[in-house]
C-alpha cells in the first residue's frame, strides 16, 4: 500500500511539472525595409506552413511588389504569400496585387494541392481584373502549390466590400464572408449602412448566389464554419435591432447567425452590453453548441467580469444560440481576441494582442501576442504572452500535427522573443512555432537512440539502459500518463517495460528530465 501511495504522489508531482504552457520552438521574421504583416497561417502536407500576409518592401525576403512608391512615402501593399518548411526556412514567396491597396484575410488549402486566398482590393491593374470602381472589392485568388496564380475574381459593387473569412464547402464550393455597403453589381438586398455579406461560388470562382444579412445599422461578418447538419454558422458584430437582427444592447453586439446550405436564415442571436462588443470567431462544439471569442468594452447586460478596458470575451451557447456562459479574460488595459481554435485535447485556445500586465495576463513585456487556453466551461488552463517590448499583433493560429501551435503576427523591434527583424520601425511578418505544452518545461521530444531504448519502434516490451536511478513515465500525444503501472523508479542497468497493452501509435517517455518519442507498432 505504501508503494501505491508513493507511486501516485510521484506521478502527480511529475505530471504537474510536465503539463504547462507551450514555449517557443522557433520564431522567424520575414520582410524587408518596409512593413510586412502575417494575417493567416495554414499547415501544408509536408509539415511546413503557407502564410498569407501583406508586403510593401522591394528587398530582403520580398520581391515583386506591384506598387513602387519612393521610400518615406505611402506604400500600398500586395498580398504576400510565403511557403516555409517545418523549421521556418523560406522556400518560396509571391507578391500578388496591383498598384493600389491589396490586403489578404485568409488562406486555405484546396483539394488539388493548391491554395485559395481571400481578401480585399482597391486595384484594377497588375494581377487584378474585374474590379468594381468605388470602394473595396472582395478579391479571391486560386494558386497552385508553388503560389502561381491560376485565376482571380473580384466581387462587389460601387460601395465597399471587405472579405473577412472564407470556407471551402463540402460540395467543393467556396463561401466568402465579410461586409457590404453597395446596392448594385454583385450586391443585392442591403438592409442598412453595412450588411453581413455572404457569397457562394463554385470551385472556379463563378458566383452562384449571395445574401445580405442585417438591419438599419452596421453589421459585419468575421467568421464562418460549416455545421454538422450541412448548414453554416456565422459570427460577427451588429449595431442593428431590426431587419434580420433581433436585439441590440447598445453600440455593437456579438451576433450569431445560423443559415441553411443555401443561405436561408434559420435564426439569429445577439449578445453584449452597452458598449462595443464584436465576435471575431466561432467554433461548433458538437456536444453542446457554439463557442465564440472576440472583444468587449462592456461590463453590463450579458457581459460581466471585465477587468478594465477591452477584454477577450468568450461565450458558449447551446445549439440554438441561447447563452450558456460567458467569461472575460484580460487586465486593466486593452486585450482583444483575434483567433480561436479547438485543440486536439478538446479544450480551446484563443489569441490576440494584449497590453495588460495584470488580471489574467501573464508575462506581458509591452504589446504582446497573448494566448489563452481554456476548457469547455471557460476555466483558464494556462495563458502566456509572446513578443518583445514593441508591438506584436497576432492574427491567426493553428495547431500543428505534432501537437504544437503556430501563429502569424506582425512584430516590431529585436528584443524579447523577437530576433531577425528586417525593419524594426515598420515591422515584419512574424511566424512563431510553439512546442506542445506538455513538454514546455523540458527538452524537445526526439527519437531515442538504440543505446538508450530498444527496439524503436517497439512491439510488446521496451528495454531501457540507465546509468543512474531515474523516474520514468509514459505519455500519449495529449500529455496524459497512460497508467500508473508504467511509473516507477528504475534501477541502474537494463530495465524491461511491458508495453503490450499500448495501442499502436506515437508515445513519449520521460526519463528523468528528458522526454523522448517512440513508436508502438
Amino acid at each position: 500500500m505504501k508503494y501505491i501511495y508513493a507511486s501516485w504522489f510521484v506521478l502527480f508531482c511529475c505530471y504537474g511539472t510536465c503539463i504547462g504552457q507551450p514555449v517557443i520552438e522557433w520564431q522567424k521574421c520575414f520582410g524587408g525595409t518596409w512593413a510586412e504583416d502575417g494575417t493567416s497561417i495554414y499547415e501544408t502536407p509536408d509539415g511546413g506552413f503557407v502564410i498569407a500576409g501583406e508586403a510593401r518592401s522591394q528587398d530582403g525576403d520580398v520581391s515583386g511588389v506591384h506598387a513602387n512608391a519612393p521610400f518615406g512615402t505611402s506604400q500600398n501593399p500586395d498580398f504576400w504569400i510565403i511557403k516555409i518548411d517545418s523549421l521556418g526556412n523560406l522556400q518560396w514567396q509571391k507578391c500578388l496585387g496591383g498598384t493600389e491597396f491589396d490586403e489578404p484575410s485568409c488562406i486555405k488549402a484546396t483539394p488539388d494541392g493548391g491554395y485559395i486566398v481571400g481578401g480585399y482590393t482597391l486595384s484594377n491593374d497588375g494581377d487584378v481584373t474585374g474590379f468594381h470602381p468605388g470602394g473595396w472589392d472582395f478579391w479571391l485568388l486560386k494558386l497552385d502549390s508553388y503560389g502561381n496564380l491560376e485565376w482571380q475574381k473580384c466581387y462587389g459593387g460601387s460601395g465597399s466590400e471587405n472579405l473577412r473569412d472564407l470556407l471551402i464547402t463540402e460540395d467543393d464550393g467556396i463561401l466568402l464572408l465579410g461586409d457590404a455597403t453597395s446596392t448594385d453589381y454583385d450586391v443585392h438586398g442591403l438592409h442598412g449602412l453595412a450588411d453581413i455579406w455572404l457569397v457562394k461560388t463554385d470551385n472556379a470562382g463563378n458566383l452562384l448566389w449571395q445574401k445580405c444579412y442585417g438591419g438599419s445599422g452596421t453589421d459585419v461578418g468575421y467568421s464562418i464554419k460549416q455545421t454538422a447538419d450541412g448548414g453554416f454558422i456565422i459570427a460577427g458584430e451588429t449595431s442593428s435591432a431590426d431587419g434580420d437582427m433581433t436585439l441590440n444592447n447598445g453600440s455593437s453586439d456579438y451576433c450569431l447567425l445560423k443559415i441553411d446550405s443555401v443561405g436561408n436564415l434559420l435564426w439569429q442571436k445577439s449578445y453584449g452590453g452597452s458598449r462595443a462588443d464584436w465576435a471575431t470567431n466561432v467554433i461548433q462544439d458538437f456536444s453542446r453548441g457554439y463557442i465564440l471569442s472576440g472583444g468587449t468594452f462592456s461590463n453590463d447586460s450579458d457581459v460581466s467580469g471585465n477587468h478594465g478596458n477591452a477584454d477577450f470575451w468568450v461565450i458558449r451557447t447551446d445549439s440554438i444560440g441561447n447563452l450558456d456562459w460567458q467569461k472575460c479574460f484580460g487586465g486593466s488595459s486593452d486585450d482583444r481576441a483575434c483567433a480561436l481554435i479547438k485543440a486536439n485535447d478538446g479544450n480551446f485556445i484563443t489569441i490576440g494582442p494584449s497590453i495588460s500586465i495584470d488580471g489574467n495576463v501573464n508575462g506581458n513585456r509591452g504589446l504582446n501576442c497573448w494566448l489563452v487556453k481554456f476548457d469547455a466551461s471557460g476555466n483558464i488552463i494556462w495563458n502566456n504572452c509572446y513578443g518583445g517590448h514593441s508591438t506584436q499583433a497576432p492574427r491567426s493560429i493553428i495547431q500543428h500535427t505534432d501537437g504544437g501551435l503556430a501563429f502569424a503576427a506582425i512584430a516590431y523591434g529585436n528584443d524579447g522573443d523577437v530576433t531577425g527583424n528586417h525593419s524594426p520601425g515598420f515591422g515584419d511578418m512574424w511566424i512563431v512555432k510553439l512546442t506542445n505544452g506538455i513538454f514546455s518545461s523540458i527538452s524537445k521530444p526526439e527519437i531515442l537512440s538504440s543505446k538508450l531504448i530498444f527496439p524503436n519502434p517497439v512491439h510488446n516490451s521496451m528495454s531501457i539502459s540507465l546509468s543512474t536511478n531515474e523516474c520514468i513515465s509514459i505519455y500519449n500525444e495529449l500529455g496524459e500518463i497512460i497508467q500508473p503501472i508504467y511509473f516507477s523508479t528504475c534501477v541502474i542497468g537494463k530495465n524491461e517495460l511491458d508495453v503490450s497493452a499500448l495501442l499502436p501509435g506515437v508515445y513519449f517517455i520521460r526519463i528523468g528530465d528528458e522526454i523522448k518519442k517512440f513508436i508502438k507498432e
